[in-house]
């Protein structure tokens, strides 16, 4: 059962995944999906967990790394992370998107100029439309905001044809501090079906103390999951 099965059943999500951890118990994926979904719906820690037992079965698996620095952000691990992040560049220096995770960590510690040269050192940032969301929402808090602004209105345009820019243009939004039109943009993705965002992660703390949060969470049905009460200051 995919993360992005729509309706979002994800106590059967899981069950699934459990149920694959119990007929191939030392199968690294089957531990990573487990440790991507657990941090998905706010449960970082068992997340974090699950991850580390992937990178101690498998430690060749980039992506697995690319994931464990991404629930260590989401709880507020910034050092930890930009390990995991580094060690998956070790696996796989071609990795997508790893270099701009790396920056935005940076970035959320308060050292702008770290992020940048992080963002500087990718050799193939490539054209992908999520990469480039994230290099907008670093441009947008580096001194870019025209940029940044410009990547926008380009989503907004591309979203009237293609449901897959109204979240990315979400994003953007809130590397602008535009909370609202961010938190906006993101219910317009959960009514076009599009996948749930990395909730949990602190860069999205600015919209959870907005009216239409709850209203954000319920559209993807993570209405009773630990991230729907997650606080604006984080944890």
């Amino acid at each position: 059962l995919s993360l992005e099965d729509w309706p979002y059943r994800w106590d059967e999500a899981e069950h699934s995944l459990r149920r694959a951890i119990e007929i191939a118990p030392g199968d690294a994926i089957a531990h990573k999906y487990l440790g991507d979904f657990l941090s998905y719906v706010g449960r970082t820690e068992e997340g974090i967990a699950e991850l580390r037992r992937a990178t101690v079965l498998d430690p060749y698996l980039a992506n697995t790394w690319l994931g464990l620095g991404m629930s260590q952000m989401a709880a507020r691990q910034f050092d930890a992370a930009i390990a995991s992040y580094r060690h998956a560049l070790s696996v796989d220096a071609g990795l997508p998107f790893v270099y701009s995770y790396q920056a935005i960590a940076f970035l959320l510690q308060g050292m702008p100029d770290s992020a940048l040269r992080a963002l500087a050192a990718d050799p193939d940032p490539g054209t992908n439309a999520l990469e480039l969301s994230f290099r907008a929402f670093l441009w947008a808090r580096t001194g870019q905001r025209a940029r940044a602004e410009s990547v926008a209105r380009d989503f907004e345009k591309r979203s009237r044809s293609s449901a897959k820019f109204i979240g990315l243009a979400g994003y953007v939004y809130l590397g602008l501090r535009d909370s609202a039109r961010a938190l906006d943009w993101f219910i317009r993705a959960a009514d076009a079906r599009d996948r749930p965002y990395y909730f949990g992660s602190p860069e999205f703390d600015p919209i959870r103390a907005l009216p239409r949060y709850p209203e954000l969470m319920g559209k993807f049905n993570l209405q009773d999951q630990p991230v729907a009460k997650l606080k604006a200051a984080g944890r």
